[in-house]
């Protein structure tokens, strides 16, 4: 009956170990920068974060941006704030020709995995409550299934409309501070 939860949990369990993996293999770093290595809040946090990880970009570039590329995407499918300061940081690390394309497409990513999970439990919420109500009153299912569909709908329209405010309000702020 709850095939959606069997198939949600495991990915964002996959997901996160594979975060923790990247973080754990993270080359050796002072305890002073441990306690700088968190998910930025403010710009501030991101001004920090980035002068200290762009002393590990130059010598560990591959994992630095596996970091962030897997940081960014766990934000922005599982809907977790902070990848905005994450398109700045994108910036800061990479420069603006390529710190743009990454974040761009990252947030398509982020946003596609998003929708695919809003739409897969969406899916499976219909099923479930067409078990478990069909039986009481089958008007209210054709109701519900009508009302299902619009979801739906407006989902993928919200989905398109993100990305393309997304890729405009990415590229806006790193002009606006410089990155």
């Amino acid at each position: 009956k709850m095939k959606g939860v069997h198939v949600i949990l495991p990915v964002f369990v996959v997901t996160f170990s594979l975060l923790l993996f990247v973080f754990y293999n993270f080359p050796p770093m002072s305890e002073e920068h441990k306690s700088k290595l968190k998910r930025p809040s403010n710009i501030e946090d991101v001004k920090e974060l980035g002068a200290m990880l762009s002393i590990y970009t130059n010598d560990y570039y591959f994992t630095v941006l596996s970091g962030y590329c897997l940081t960014y995407i766990f934000l922005q499918t599982f809907n977790i704030p902070g990848s905005i300061f994450l398109s700045f940081l994108g910036g800061a690390l990479f420069g603006l020709p390529v710190g743009l394309p990454i974040v761009c497409f990252l947030s398509a990513c982020g946003a596609s995995g998003s929708f695919g999970f809003s739409y897969f439990v969406c899916i499976h919420a219909k099923q479930f409550i067409n078990i478990s109500i069909s039986l009481e009153n089958p008007s209210w299912i054709v109701t519900f299934q009508r009302r299902v569909n619009s979801l739906v709908v407006k989902l993928k329209s919200i989905a398109r409309t993100y990305l393309i405010i997304s890729y405009f309000y990415d590229s806006r702020h790193c002009f606006l501070i410089g990155l």
